[in-house]
């Protein structure tokens, strides 16, 4: 019975030790990136300090995943480096870190794929922070590759190109190939109602000009808009076209397009009873102001 006990324990440890990310211990960045180049993995690296509460939180509730350490496991090289020792201040230095945890993701030669200042509190978002980096390593095993694929072989159901054009977002692709799909969706669609769900997270992500047919259609179905997806997503994106639209005429110091947004802004909030039109417009004004 002893024994059986004795052997329950030891299992039960294993079992406990190979649920956590495993995390290798070297002396320097160096040494990682040459295991790195051995395995042929990248290397995340947790920048962490004895005295900060989220690198703890990070220790106890993400790094101690069953899921996240099988995927971190498996496709990295795991390293943490403590940013009060004298020894990691060149680390410090290089990848310019100054709050913690900074979470980094360096390629086998130790440039930086990816990077995260600050901890995570969701399991799949960290797994995703991972799973990004891997498909910058190898693009060929992301989700656009395929529908990059089929696209080119001519599919054009609507719901393939919403699916499409996110997956190029998430590639990272140039806004040129993304713009190809999203004008490739509106030719396709029967319909420019944005009270279909499809055609309005097309318009809210991928349009952004005031002057858009679709922003005027958007202006036109906004009460039916709030009716059917609340007032909170249409305000938001009322905000965000205002916001874009004038720093880009900051930028350009463009006076006829920072009329334009006021204007725009008096119309999108007046009849408006959860936000203020005139804070709103004085908001605009003080932004213009102080920047030209």
């Amino acid at each position: 019975m002893r024994t059986l006990i004795i052997l329950t324990t030891m299992t039960c440890a294993l079992f406990v030790q190979a649920q956590e990310m495993k995390f290798a211990k070297f002396t320097s960045l160096d040494d990682a990136v040459k295991q790195a180049k051995t395995e042929g993995k990248p290397i995340f690296v947790d920048t962490y300090a004895s005295w900060c509460g989220w690198c703890k939180y990070m220790d106890q509730n993400i790094f101690s995943d069953a899921n996240v350490a099988a995927f971190y496991n498996q496709h990295f090289i795991n390293l943490k480096v403590d940013a009060d020792k004298s020894s990691s201040y060149a680390f410090t230095d290089k990848f310019d870190i100054s709050g913690l945890p900074a979470l980094l993701i360096l390629d086998e030669n130790g440039e930086l794929l990816g990077r995260s200042d600050g901890a995570f509190t969701d399991i799949d978002e960290f797994i995703d922070f991972g799973q990004a980096a891997l498909y910058q390593l190898h693009p060929e095993t992301g989700p656009w590759h395929e529908s990059r694929v089929k696209y080119q072989n001519g599919e054009r159901s609507l719901d393939f190109l919403v699916d499409h054009a996110f997956n190029l977002v998430d590639a990272g692709a140039d806004d040129i190939e993304i713009e190809q799909v999203v004008q490739t969706y509106w030719s396709e669609s029967q319909s420019s109602d944005l009270l279909e769900e499809n055609n309005l997270l097309m318009y809210i992500v991928f349009t952004d000009q005031l002057e858009h047919e679709l922003t005027k259609k958007f202006m036109q179905q906004k009460e039916e808009l709030i009716d059917a997806y609340g007032e909170d997503m249409v305000n938001d994106k009322l905000i965000s076209l205002i916001s874009i639209n004038l720093y880009a005429a900051i930028d350009s110091r463009n006076h006829h397009e920072y009329e334009a947004i006021k204007s725009f802004t008096y119309e999108a909030f007046k009849d408006s009873a959860t936000v203020n039109v005139d804070e709103i417009l004085d908001e605009v004004i003080e932004i213009w102001m102080e920047a030209v």
